[in-house]
């Protein structure tokens, strides 16, 4: 797998890692920017929650997602995984500033996700 590339707005840990801040909404909770983050590395897509009362941390890898795909609010704009994980809400959405350079990186991650 070709190394990812990264944003230099977004410093990654590690050269085989991704990272952004957003916001989150699963089932009927929502966290808005920027108590929500996503890291991808191979094979893995982890968005973790923490605002307030609610902390939750979601973990994929490519067998458990369906699709990813593009998802647009009033004023916002993000990813939704569609996913097999019967534990987790059905609805998760990553809310990002971002979304096209994001959905480059899942799908070089190995996840199936639409064109950005």
């Amino acid at each position: 797998m070709t190394p990812m590339k990264y944003s230099p707005e977004v410093p990654a840990p590690s050269k085989n890692e991704y990272r952004q801040t957003g916001g989150c909404r699963y089932g009927i909770l929502n966290a808005t920017w920027p108590f929500a983050s996503l890291r991808l590395s191979a094979g893995t897509l982890t968005i973790s929650v923490s605002a307030l009362w609610f902390s939750r941390v979601f973990e994929f890898i490519p067998k458990d997602v369906v699709a990813i795909r593009n998802i647009s609010g009033f004023v916002s704009w993000g990813i939704q995984v569609e996913h097999v994980k019967p534990d987790y809400p059905q609805f998760i959405v990553f809310w990002t500033f971002n979304r096209s350079k994001l959905l480059r990186m899942v799908q070089l991650a190995g996840f199936p996700a639409e064109s950005p």
